[in-house]
């Protein structure tokens, strides 16, 4: 891929549609613990969930220009981890019980 920047996923959506007629929406799911999850749906066809590296979320990083690629094939979902973009946190992340774990690998 070729001139990566930071695209707002609300202004990628709007230029997919504008530019291709791609079905595009922007969202909040609510996880299971009830903390919102932001959501970006675009494309039509069938369902492809691309997922940013850790560091990132929709508005960085190179899963947007994919979206943007596969929509006119696929119903492309992206969205925001956990504490990153525009998801929240429900409760503190607890990062000693974390190290914890990433130290037994």
């Amino acid at each position: 891929m070729q001139n990566i920047t930071a695209i707002g996923a609300k202004d990628r959506a709007r230029r997919i549609v504008q530019s291709r007629g791609a079905l595009a929406s922007i969202g909040t799911a609510l996880s299971k613990d009830g903390t919102p999850i932001a959501f970006e749906r675009i494309g039509d066809g069938p369902p492809v969930i691309l997922v940013d590296g850790a560091l990132c979320y929709r508005g960085m990083g190179q899963s947007g220009q994919l979206a943007e690629l596969l929509a006119p094939y696929f119903t492309v979902f992206t969205y925001d981890r956990r504490g990153r973009g525009e998801s929240g946190i429900r409760r503190p992340i607890e990062w000693s019980a974390r190290w914890k774990t990433l130290q037994r690998y």
